[in-house]
């Protein structure tokens, strides 16, 4: 098991309810941010591939700057796109982190 993959996996699945319109809880339902923030997000699979923390260099900073402090819920077309880019970016990120890192067949 590579629980950083898990950890993808379970950002994937968090993003794909948002796009169907779950509210978004920031780092209080990431599974990544759950295990990386307290160390700056050092090691996270999602700032190992921007380089940087806290999402910088994803979807999510244009999600959080178009609702601030309100409830991020997706209820408009503009919406639901943000949602998907950054649910696209974290599919994208799985797929780059598997070519990094292939699984080793025993």
């Amino acid at each position: 098991m590579d629980n950083k993959r898990d950890l993808l996996v379970a950002s994937i699945n968090k993003w794909k309810k948002i796009v169907k319109g779950t509210k978004e809880l920031g780092i209080v339902d990431c599974a990544c941010c759950i295990v990386y923030l307290d160390d700056n997000c050092e090691n996270c699979p999602i700032s190992e591939r921007t380089g940087v923390g806290g999402c910088e260099g994803t979807p999510y900073v244009k999600w959080y700057d178009h609702f601030k402090m309100n409830p991020k819920i997706a209820n408009t077309c503009e919406e639901i796109v943000l949602a998907n880019n950054m649910l696209t970016f974290l599919e994208e990120t799985l797929v780059w982190y598997d070519e990094k890192y292939p699984i080793q067949k025993k």
